[in-house]
């Protein structure tokens, strides 16, 4: 992800803090969003000494973008929420310079297909304003609990002021075979 000290970050749905807390060791600014009251609630006190890191109980379909700020966008997808997330942060891309995105694998592979029946209405959007592209493999085992899928920091999607294209990474996952 290349995080630069001036980078102002931020994390959709952090739960408990494990990738928070690594990337606010390189920014001077992580605004976190997170839905779930108590989860919230947990991360103000983990966080409370660490000026750099502001947790909001917040949903990310309706979080108000600050117009004067420009965000590199971190998440772990929920995977039922994988397509309306991804259609809200492209809707907000004049705020948003790139994103790191997990998800599951069969979904990136749908958005990344370039033709056939898994060729969507999002995959022509993404195609559109984006350029994207597979990049790595997360095997389950480096989740807590451990899911029964394996994600992938899958695909990257870049988009610019001018043409309007956004850097998208995003994580998949795979049915595990066992």
């Amino acid at each position: 992800m290349n995080i630069q000290k001036k980078d102002k970050l931020l994390e959709v749905g952090p739960g408990t803090g494990a990738l928070t807390k690594q990337l606010s060791l390189s920014c001077e600014s992580l605004l976190a969003l997170e839905i779930d009251e108590d989860l919230a609630k947990l991360l103000q006190e983990q966080f409370i000494q660490q000026r750099a890191i502001r947790i909001l109980h917040q949903d990310a379909m309706t979080f108000s973008y600050d117009k004067e700020i420009s965000y590199r966008l971190v998440s772990n997808l929920p995977y039922h929420l994988t397509t309306a997330l991804i259609r809200q942060f492209i809707s907000e891309r004049e705020h948003i310079i790139d994103m790191h995105l997990m998800m599951q694998k069969e979904v990136a592979e749908r958005l990344l297909c370039s033709y056939g029946k898994a060729r969507g209405w999002l995959s022509v959007i993404i195609e559109l304003l984006c350029e994207a592209e597979h990049l790595f493999d997360v095997p389950p085992e480096s989740f807590q609990p451990m899911p029964a899928v394996q994600s992938s920091v899958a695909m990257k999607l870049n988009i610019d002021c001018l043409k309007h294209q956004i850097l998208v990474c995003l994580s998949i996952g795979k049915e595990s075979s066992s």
